[in-house]
């Protein structure tokens, strides 16, 4: 995936982008995802748990058991948390155009798999790690997208993410269409899905 990855820059460094490697400091999300991810789930789905909990799928039950046992303590520390990544992601785009991060550490996996196991020979277990990379500028709330850019050796789908500055969809949208439009995908099929006949 990093290889796909690399070769999606490359286009838009081709194209005429200035692309540098940077991030802005991220070390917060996986706290951030833990204590704000709970209190959505325990909102979406606590009312479900007494009658539904068995046909529940279990992750979604362990999930928003956790969010449950929350604190208002630790609520109120995601948020700060939150606010805090905030402003460190807005400082780090104001000189920037857009942020380019991969969707997923991982090529897809097969559908009886109900996540990813391991990322690099490290095993993920069942904790959110696997979602981190979009996760994270979903509480943010800045628009995203997800391009297809390429396929690993294995034949399947890879793609980064464009993030940008709230409010910036229209940013967004045109670095879609112009790595698209330098990298056109649409024609083709990875080996493991059957065209229709």
């Amino acid at each position: 995936m990093r290889a796909v990855f690399e070769r999606a820059v490359g286009v838009f460094r081709s194209a005429g982008a200035r692309v540098e490697a940077a991030c802005p400091d991220m070390s917060d999300v996986p706290e951030i995802v833990r204590l704000t991810r709970g209190l959505l789930m325990v909102a979406r789905h606590a009312d479900k748990l007494p009658e539904h909990r068995a046909v529940l799928q279990q992750g979604l039950v362990e999930n928003t058991e956790q969010g449950m046992a929350l604190t208002s303590v630790a609520v109120a520390r995601g948020e700060l948390l939150r606010t805090r990544q905030w402003q460190r992601v807005r400082e780090f785009l104001a000189e920037r155009d857009l942020l380019i991060t991969p969707t997923s550490a991982t090529p897809p996996f097969p559908l009886e798999q109900p996540h990813v196991l391991e990322i690099n020979g490290v095993p993920m277990g069942r904790t959110m790690q696997r979602s981190y990379l979009t996760y994270a500028f979903s509480v943010l709330g800045l628009p995203a997208i997800s391009i297809p850019c390429g396929f690993t050796s294995q034949g399947t789908a890879g793609g980064p993410a464009d993030r940008r500055q709230r409010r910036g969809e229209a940013a967004v949208l045109r670095a879609a269409a112009a790595f698209e439009a330098a990298q056109p995908w649409a024609a083709r099929v990875p080996a493991i899905v059957r065209r229709p006949r």
